[in-house]
């Protein structure tokens, strides 16, 4: 049995590759948006109390452990006109713009009205991310079976996000631009945009790969070796063993969490703690900076050092940022706070690619075991830790934040500014020993090139 998935042999060429990464640009808005200003909206603007907003993001988070699995198993054994992963991506756009838009709309209701809105409307948007992320991470895995053309598919797609995240950290000023004195309208209107503008995307990415994703590559990935349809139960099969993938999803799954904890708070740290949510946009400009180097960089490092001593480098870089926020009286100290939260962010940066990377690796590895390459259900794992991360960050922080009383659109006591710099630091620190430990524990440790996997 061959160690790696002999996805295609043909060609990817620079448009199909461009119209990809598109696609991660358009999703990437709504998703950061909604990673950073969802429990912000909600308890600022939508006037919930924000512990409460806490179970809003809980309940959806039990929602997204259903979807994000099945759906992962189910586009592996898709067979369509469509290929098995486009139709989904098809679909999810759509739901996933309504999602946003219902997420940031302020509504009229009033007590438990309210909350189950926002509970449809979260669990809504996270039905639509599922739909659109499992198939479009599995992508690169049928795209080409050569580990270096993968790297560069995800470099792309990488590059292509970081406006996203920059339209993001600038969020509070586009809003203030578009809504004026009305902030609910501003934020309507850029998520609004922000919607069409993915769905557009995904839209040309669903073009893009269709030379890959075809009918006839569905029949031959989902047939074993005696010509057989490969059961739901096979298909399961191929995570049975692969630790290379519980080792990424611990190191990064926990990475993920501490980001969404910064994410979350970001807001809240700079009106409360800072008094100035222009700090928001400067640490944007800053980050937007550093982060086509740091993609870039830790591509050209493949060549040279395993990804996963990359991945180890990175997160110690990362921690010592948070460790920089938490001496003394730094995190009250604007230019000391941009450059820890930018030097944590660096880390964090280089840590999102190389999982990114990595996550082709673990579905050959699986094959190696299995003789399945079952790419929808092992990204989807992935996109589960990523999104459990997010939300676990958002319901942990919002009852800390709760627990040391902090009310939303008031002077806050010093033991809410405590919790509020507790919440933008500790977190990665935690979360740093984790990504160690599933790092030193990752089994594949070669120089891209050759995959020579502990098996």
């Amino acid at each position: 049995m061959s160690e790696e998935y002999n996805a295609t042999q043909k060609p990817v060429m620079r448009s199909e590759i461009s119209r990809y990464a598109y696609g991660g640009f358009g999703v990437n808005i709504v998703s950061s948006l909604f990673a950073s200003f969802a429990v912000y909206f909600m308890t600022d603007v939508a006037g919930l109390n924000v512990a409460v907003a806490g179970i809003v993001s809980g309940v959806a988070l039990f929602f997204d452990a259903v979807t994000d699995v099945l759906l992962g198993a189910i586009c592996d054994k898709t067979v369509t006109k469509m290929g098995r992963y486009r139709p989904y991506i098809l679909c999810g756009c759509l739901i996933l713009a309504l999602g946003a838009l219902i997420s940031f709309t302020t509504v009229p209701f009033a007590g438990g009205a309210k909350v189950l809105y926002y509970i449809f409307a979260f669990c809504l948007f996270k039905l639509g991310s599922t739909l659109v992320l499992v198939p479009y991470n599995a992508l690169p895995v049928i795209m080409s079976s050569d580990r270096a053309m993968r790297n560069r598919i995800v470099l792309w797609a990488h590059l292509a996000q970081i406006p996203a995240v920059v339209i993001a950290l600038f969020a509070h000023n586009i809003v203030a631009a578009l809504g004026g004195e009305n902030e609910a309208k501003g934020w309507f209107l850029l998520v609004l945009i922000a919607s069409a503008n993915m769905a557009l995307a995904m839209l040309l990415c669903f073009l893009g790969v269709k030379r890959f994703d075809t009918k006839e590559e569905a029949e031959k990935a989902t047939k074993a070796e005696n010509g057989e349809r490969i059961s739901l139960g096979k298909v399961f099969r191929a995570l049975k063993g692969n630790k290379a993938l519980y080792c990424l999803i611990l190191a990064y799954g926990t990475n993920i969490c501490a980001n969404s904890f910064m994410s979350a708070n970001q807001s809240f740290y700079s009106k409360y703690v800072l008094q100035d949510l222009g700090f928001v946009s400067r640490a944007a400009l800053v980050i937007g900076a550093i982060t086509i180097p740091t993609f870039i960089l830790s591509n050209l490092l493949t060549k040279k050092i395993s990804k996963r001593n990359l991945f180890i480098i990175a997160t110690i870089i990362e921690m010592a940022g948070a460790v920089l926020l938490l001496i003394g009286n730094n995190a009250y100290n604007g230019t000391v706070a941009l450059i820890a939260i930018s030097i944590a962010r660096t880390g964090g940066l280089a840590c999102a690619i190389l999982m990114a990377m990595m996550l082709p690796d673990c579905v050959d590895y699986g094959y190696k075991l299995t003789g399945f390459a079952a790419a929808g259900l092992i990204t989807s794992f992935m996109t589960f830790a990523d999104k459990t991360g997010s939300t676990l960050g958002n319901i942990v922080s919002t009852a800390m934040l709760n627990s040391a009383g902090y009310v939303a659109n008031a002077e806050q006591s010093p033991k809410a500014l405590s919790m509020l710099i507790l919440l933008m630091s500790v977190p990665f620190v935690i979360s740093d020993i984790c990504s160690l430990v599933g790092m030193w524990l990752y089994p594949i440790r070669d120089v891209d090139g050759k995959i020579k996997s502990k098996v």
